[in-house]
């Protein structure tokens, strides 16, 4: 199978799933991922914290564009503390979502060095985005780490194993009190501003917002924060 057609299994959107791949990639059960179920304020005050990333999962068929992208530049990350994968693999944007949340909170999380995600960071830490592309998909750690965790647990939803993807992972995080969205299938970083530890959640809660007006009947959207649990 050449490049072009290298293809995973896709990954299931749901805490339980997630926190399994956490746990093939050698994160402490200290963290976890958890759903976010209201955009609300009032509610997102009980996501536990530090919440350090969102991982959202949007329906593609009538997305058109990156809410705010006409007016929010993009980031070049060569030289910048941001760190960013594309994705070229087809299925791959769960695992590359889950990666540009792990590696870029290092400090918060505690990476074990032995560990197949730490061992993946430190390789890749220092390379250009296009050598960090190409050596996931050499990667069997990680590759396998994926498989694994997509095919585990209870029988998987038919509409998974679909040959074609309709469904999205992308990242927000906050990095330099900036907030960042990641997404494997553009060029570099986007930039959304400044945020902060307090307002984090209720600013990516907004450009998730801004995702579902525009297809607002859709009710395949898909919201999880990365938290610490103990």
């Amino acid at each position: 199978m050449s490049d072009s057609e290298l293809k995973w299994s896709s990954l299931e959107s749901n805490p339980e799933v997630l926190n399994r791949f956490l746990r093939h990639l050698g994160v402490s059960k200290e963290w976890e991922f958890v759903d976010i179920l209201s955009f609300d304020s009032e509610y997102l005050q009980f996501i536990p914290r530090p919440a350090i990333a969102v991982l959202f999962l949007f329906p593609v068929e009538n997305i058109k564009k990156c809410p705010f992208e006409a007016i929010n530049s993009e980031v070049d990350c060569h030289g910048n503390s941001v760190y960013f994968l594309k994705q070229t693999i087809f299925n791959a944007c769960g695992t590359i979502a889950l990666i540009h949340a792990l590696a870029n909170n290092i400090s918060e999380i505690g990476l074990d060095p032995e560990s197949v995600i730490g061992k993946f960071i430190d390789e890749t830490q220092k390379m250009t985005v296009e050598e960090r592309s190409h050596y996931l998909k050499q990667n069997k750690a990680i590759n396998e780490a994926h498989e694994a965790t997509a095919w585990e647990g209870e029988e998987r939803p038919s509409w998974l194993n679909d040959s074609v993807c309709c469904h999205h992972y992308i990242t927000l995080l906050q990095s330099d009190s900036k907030l960042y969205q990641l997404d494997g299938l553009k060029e570099y970083p986007v930039s959304h501003g400044h945020t902060s530890g307090e307002t984090f959640l209720s600013d990516a809660a907004e450009i998730c917002s801004e995702y579902i007006k525009q297809d607002p009947s859709n009710i395949k959207f898909n919201a999880m924060a990365l938290v610490k649990v103990s």
